[in-house]
């Protein structure tokens, strides 16, 4: 196995021209709509395809709100049969919102107040406990409201399988130590007990990093998790029916990367655990991805406003920066993203060269810099800049600094490249009303 994808379907230049032209003939984008963001919906499909042919039919697969929290795209993964994993009150409300049945919910947050906790139980959620503290809330509620009765709810626990940081230790949860989940190398034999006190404790939930995890460490996380499981169920006290794997996979940001798509993870995943993927005592399995899921999906566009030269590079000003990419600005060496230019001069994007450009954002901060490209020739007022893979963590972490407006975004189907508009871009009295 370990065989990588060399495949990632993103959209291309071409087609990337292709939508900016059909939104400027449509009107779409005006002389004062300086950036935008465009979602391509063949790309949800084509991963949502794979997912769902990699793991068993009985799988449970939630897209993680956190990534993408705009109602009319989180619809077509409903519209497609998946869940929602939501990690705060806000995320349980927009996913409620789309229509996610609440049995397709799995509501993951470290730090839910009694209030939160017992309308997600009410509502019948699936609940990943973060601690026992968590568990003992849910034990009252199912002593005081359902008088001793099985929740119809699945509940599981959250655990750090600790089996290493990966090679992004910010987005890291699986190490010695992790502000998530029960350590299991210190709390074996309390994580044991816990579930044969209690028959509704029915779900193990493994909890490890985004992106910076290789698929080794992703096995790993999954095999310690089963020998705990393999421990419970030994002692003949209960079986174990649902396991979630949550999310991790990692997603492309290279053009010329290589990287494991849903059935190499998950052919892994049944090599190393045969007994996960079949037969009457196989676990059901959910998942909770995100970035791999809808990274690839979407492109950023900025105009270039200004172009500043000094003497050995030029620095090209937009309207996208650290307001929408928090992550590259704050952490480069971490978070990357490819960037082309589009010359309006030309009507086609600039080729590589000797010139070094710095694409600068629009902040009131030296940091915000996305990227330093190299052109055959510097860019122009006007020209636009394309920043790819932007479909994860990117503009579900807008940034108030600067009270910049969020930029429009729209969707489109490879056919025709024809787009729609998804939501408007902010306006003055949205700004107004958020900070009032």
């Amino acid at each position: 196995f370990k065989e990588l994808s060399m495949t990632i379907e993103r959209p291309s230049l071409q087609e990337i021209e292709a939508v900016l032209m059909n939104a400027s003939h449509n009107n779409l984008i005006g002389k004062n709509d300086v950036s935008a963001v465009f979602f391509c919906y063949d790309n949800f499909t084509d991963k949502i395809n794979i997912l769902k042919s990699s793991f068993p039919n009985n799988s449970l697969h939630t897209i993680a709100v956190k990534a993408l929290p705009f109602p009319k795209l989180l619809s077509y993964f409903k519209q497609a049969g998946l869940g929602a994993e939501v990690a705060s009150l806000g995320e349980l409300e927009i996913a409620l919102y789309v229509g996610f049945p609440a049995e397709k919910i799995v509501f993951d947050s470290p730090a839910k107040t009694k209030q939160e906790l017992y309308y997600a139980l009410n509502l019948g959620c699936h609940i990943n406990a973060d601690n026992f503290d968590e568990l003992e809330r849910i034990a009252t509620w199912v002593q005081e409201e359902n008088l001793g009765k099985p929740p119809k709810n699945n509940i599981g626990l959250r655990i750090n399988p600790q089996i290493g940081k990966g090679r992004i230790s910010s987005t890291a949860v699986a190490d010695e130590y992790s502000k998530f989940g029960i350590p299991i190398k210190e709390y074996a034999d309390q994580i044991i007990n816990y579930f044969k006190k209690y028959d509704w404790l029915d779900c193990m939930h493994m909890h490890i990093g985004s992106q910076g995890c290789e698929i080794d460490m992703l096995v790993e996380g999954a095999k310690t998790i089963d020998g705990l499981i393999q421990k419970i169920e030994a002692s003949g006290h209960k079986k174990i029916k649902k396991v979630d794997i949550g999310g991790g996979l990692p997603a492309s940001y290279y053009f010329d990367e290589k990287i494991l798509s849903f059935d190499h993870y998950a052919k892994e995943i049944f090599h190393a655990l045969p007994h996960w993927q079949a037969g009457e005592n196989a676990p059901s399995i959910i998942t909770e991805f995100g970035r791999h899921l809808t990274t690839n999906a979407a492109w950023a566009m900025s105009n270039v406003e200004y172009v500043k030269p000094s003497k050995d590079i030029y620095t090209a000003i937009g309207h996208l920066g650290a307001d929408m990419f928090l992550r590259k600005c704050y952490r480069s060496s971490d978070w990357h993203h490819e960037i082309s230019i589009f010359s309006k001069k030309d009507q086609s994007f600039i080729p590589s060269g000797d010139e070094t450009v710095a694409i600068g954002g629009p902040l009131c901060f030296a940091g915000d810099i996305i990227g330093k490209i190299q052109l055959a020739y510097p860019p122009q007022e006007d020209d636009k800049i394309i920043i790819h893979d932007v479909g994860a963590y990117t503009l579900s972490m807008w940034s108030r600094y600067n009270s910049r407006f969020m930029p429009a975004i729209f969707s489109y189907e490879r056919s025709s490249c024809e787009t729609k508009l998804i939501k408007a871009k902010e306006t003055a009295s949205d700004i107004l009303s958020f900070w009032q």
